[in-house]
């Protein structure tokens, strides 16, 4: 392992958690000690190629995920589109901005733009959607990778009062995506994997 860069960044904590390993369950599946494993997470050390492939293939993750340069943005992220389709762009028009959340195994991506979505003009977003395609996947930029794997709770349906549930979940640290829908859609939705919760 090479001394530790000063532009060299990780996410090697946050996706370790996400996928429920210990430190020394993931050294050992790419190979390494728990020691040596510790001192790339923990920033202080470089990891060489051969390491850095094994570390993603054990985390099913793609090195530019694992490893980035600080100067750079967080990698695009693939993503299941939501919440009825994007509005076309027109020439000249910046990307649309889309909460990025998962569900269980899912990710998945809201636009905070089109109709149904009057609420969402002031809601803060994860990303920019860059790039569609026609299966029903886009490309997100996020703004921010940690945000992506923050806890979230997600919730379909009709009620004006979610935003009083939105305040009290956030001073526990838990964002809150609300998808405006009627009940119907709603519960289609939650059958659909789309989210945690369903109710108007």
């Amino acid at each position: 392992m090479r001394r530790k860069s000063q532009t060299l960044q990780n996410n090697l904590k946050q996706i370790r958690s996400k996928v429920g390993l210990t430190q020394g369950e993931l050294a050992s599946r790419a190979g390494i000690s728990r020691q040596a494993y510790s001192t790339l997470e923990s920033g202080n050390a470089n990891p060489s190629t051969e390491v850095s492939l094994r570390l993603a293939q054990a985390l099913n993750e793609r090195i530019e995920s694992l490893f980035f340069l600080a100067e750079q943005p967080p990698a695009s992220v693939q993503a299941e589109l939501v919440g009825g389709p994007l509005s076309e762009p027109t020439s000249g028009e910046s990307p649309q901005r889309a909460r990025l959340f998962r569900v269980g195994q899912k990710m998945l991506a809201r636009p905070l733009t089109g109709a149904g979505n009057t609420r969402h003009a002031v809601v803060a977003a994860e990303g920019l959607v860059t790039d569609r395609a026609e299966d029903g996947r886009v490309t997100v930029q996020p703004f921010d990778s940690d945000e992506i794997d923050s806890p979230t709770l997600v919730m379909l349906g009709c009620d004006p009062a979610v935003g009083l549930l939105e305040s009290g979940l956030r001073s526990r640290g838990v964002a809150l995506v609300a998808g405006e829908e009627s009940s119907r859609q709603a519960l289609m939705g939650l059958a659909n994997g789309e989210a945690h919760i369903a109710g108007c």
